[in-house]
């Protein structure tokens, strides 16, 4: 593990980072809920639903937890990452409540207009491999 410098929120920041794998698993979704979710704009697509069932809306809380980690960074002294690969099961196609698609390259994009200035590297949407889901047995 790289030691890093904690930020004012107490959480750790690795300025060596320079490439970050990360997971999504929307069956978590609704343990991040922030307390502007309930101030968010519903349209009438999704009356009814639980906020982690909209996607706009859960794209919208992971971009912000995106961007607040990118700041805190930026705060700290970090250089920005040069990549970030978003992994996503294929399930995630069908998961959420949304008008727009949730496949990698479209879902790419909606990030990278959600995330903005923010993040000026690279950023990569894939399937995850059932493999990278599973912890290891040894």
């Amino acid at each position: 593990m790289m030691l890093g410098k904690l930020s004012e929120s107490g959480a750790c920041i690795c300025p060596q980072l320079e490439e970050l794998d990360a997971l999504w698993l929307p069956w978590h979704d609704e343990l991040f809920k922030g307390p502007d979710i309930e101030s968010r704009k519903l349209s009438t697509m999704d009356a009814g639903s639980e906020w982690y069932r909209r996607g706009p809306i859960v794209l919208a809380v992971f971009c912000a937890y995106v961007r607040r980690m990118l700041l805190d960074r930026a705060a700290a002294g970090s250089a920005r990452l040069r990549k970030l690969h978003v992994r996503v099961p294929a399930a995630v196609v069908s998961a959420y409540i949304d008008e727009e698609s949730w496949e990698p390259p479209v879902l790419r994009e909606r990030m990278l207009a959600q995330l903005g200035s923010d993040f000026g590297g690279e950023l990569a949407v894939s399937y995850m491999i059932e493999e990278q889901r599973q912890p290891s047995r040894n």
